[in-house]
């Protein structure tokens, strides 16, 4: 013989059966919601993050633009200077130093031919032109050419050799020997006034300064 006995009553006993569609249903929508909800006030606050630090990085644009401004202005300042300076110093280079040149003139006139000879003239020019280089390459470039005249009367029977030592004392003497060329008597005439005596011309071409 069996004997049942329930110690609770059929409507208090649960169903040992698998969880329902329609309960499942039920549990998502509650949960689905929620989980949107979650993600949109995630969504909201990375939102608000990433626009305050983009107000943050506008702000410091607009700080540093006008530093950005003035360092190009300055930097192109900074370029056009240099190349003021760059073209300064390129006529530097390409100058001569004439007063160390008619210094070593009156040294050498005043010992060797004071007596015996008389300057009506020292005369320099310059003019700017193409020089064109020796070498593989033969390039042009731009310089400065620079020549020296000078003219006078050398009195007596030692006029030639006076002349011509004058001539030699340019292309020997240190101040000049180093950048002179060429040193020639392009004059040598009797004087009108004295036949005893000559008048002559004496020609320096320097080598070119280029501008570089």
């Amino acid at each position: 013989m069996n004997l049942r006995v329930d110690l609770i009553l059929e409507t208090e006993q649960r169903s040992a059966s698998p969880v329902t569609v329609k309960a499942f249903l039920r549990i998502a929508y509650i949960v689905v919601p929620v989980l949107i909800a979650a993600l949109i006030i995630i969504g909201v606050a990375d939102s608000v993050s990433l626009n305050s630090r983009l107000k943050m990085k506008d702000a410091e644009w607009k700080d540093a633009s006008p530093k950005k401004e003035e360092a190009i202005k300055l930097r192109e300042q900074l370029t056009e200077n240099m190349g003021v300076l760059q073209e300064l110093e390129s006529w530097n280079k390409a100058r001569i130093d004439w007063s160390l040149l008619f210094l070593a003139i009156h040294k050498n006139y005043n010992r060797n031919m004071a007596s015996t000879v008389q300057f009506t003239s020292v005369k320099t020019s310059v003019s700017v032109g193409t020089v064109e280089l020796t070498g593989r390459s033969k390039s042009k470039e731009s310089g400065r050419l620079f020549t020296l005249a000078a003219e006078g009367r050398s009195l007596g029977a030692t006029a030639e050799k006076d002349v011509t030592s004058f001539k030699d004392f340019f292309l020997s003497d240190a101040a000049f020997s180093n950048q002179l060329e060429a040193s020639e008597v392009t004059r040598f005439d009797p004087d009108i006034d004295n036949k005893s005596n000559r008048v002559f011309r004496i020609e320096c071409k320097f080598a070119p300064r280029l501008f570089k």
